[in-house]
């Protein structure tokens, strides 16, 4: 009867797989990175744009003046879809309202339109 020799693992079968894996998760992570930096550019810039758009320093009109209008969020509006119901566009909502996300737009809640 043939008798069965141990097995000796070395090191290297155990370190080599979490290497690999180490890598491929830092490579993703740099990626990704990269990607949304680049989209919060184009965003500001976007933004930037808008705000040179609405507000031109040295003229008031009867719009900057007026009192602001707000619009109570429903389920599945975006900004898109007020926009066109208020007949303005989503960059000047952008810049009316800093602090919103306008992909998670929630029910309910308030955002200036004017």
């Amino acid at each position: 009867m043939r008798r069965r020799r141990a097995r000796h693992f070395s090191a290297w079968t155990f370190v080599a797989p979490a290497a690999l894996i180490v890598a491929v998760v830092l490579v993703v992570s740099v990626v990704t990175g990269a990607l949304d930096a680049r989209e919060k550019e184009s965003q500001d810039k976007a933004r930037t744009a808008a705000v040179a758009a609405v507000a031109k320093p040295g003229t008031t009109t009867a719009k900057t003046a007026a009192k602001p209008k707000y619009h109570r969020v429903k389920n599945g509006e975006s900004f898109s879809s007020i926009a066109d119901r208020f007949k303005t566009s989503v960059d000047a909502l952008t810049v009316l309202n800093p602090n919103v996300d306008p992909l998670k737009l929630t029910p309910g809640s308030r955002i200036r339109v004017q």
